[in-house]
């Protein structure tokens, strides 16, 4: 996260940081997206956080919670 900020501040590109980043990744899964930020003045693009995926398991069943949050944001938000 903090390498992915750095490149944005280099970059001068206007972020809003909806929540505190420091907290622990898991639950920024659960508040995600975490960060909007504009590009080419009429597009948005909305960071989502996930911890790496050979935390979810084999078949990646525990992924599903993650999955779900993205899913329902881009139903009410597209």
């Amino acid at each position: 996260m903090k390498y992915f900020l750095e490149i944005i501040e280099e970059k001068n590109i206007n972020v809003d940081i909806k929540v505190n980043i420091d907290i622990p990744i898991e639950n920024l899964e659960k508040v995600s997206p975490i960060i909007s930020l504009n590009y080419n003045e009429e597009n948005t693009c909305e960071v989502f956080v996930c911890r790496h995926f050979m935390y979810y398991g084999k078949k990646g069943n525990s992924f599903n919670d993650f999955k779900e949050s993205i899913l329902k944001y881009l139903q009410y938000n597209i």
